[in-house]
């Protein structure tokens, strides 16, 4: 999902879920599909990697994590 501020001095913001991995696999995955060439006339870009475990035992039913970098 790419978000487009409708404020210029507001981030851009593009958040990618998956099933299994780690939020910064999530990211990688971003910048290596270039998503990012979407919003490249943006000042400022933040990264959101989501994920979620379906594997989790009963403690940890429908564990998520979530990473946020701001694109250099």
């Amino acid at each position: 999902m790419i978000f487009i501020p409708q404020r210029s001095h507001k981030p851009a913001m593009i958040i990618e879920l998956k099933v299994k991995g780690t939020p910064i696999e999530v990211i990688d995955q971003i910048i290596n599909k270039n998503y990012v060439d979407k919003v490249k006339d943006y000042k400022e870009i933040l990264l959101v990697g989501i994920t979620y475990n379906p594997d989790s035992s009963q403690n940890d039913y429908k564990k998520h994590q979530c990473k946020i970098v701001q694109y250099q």
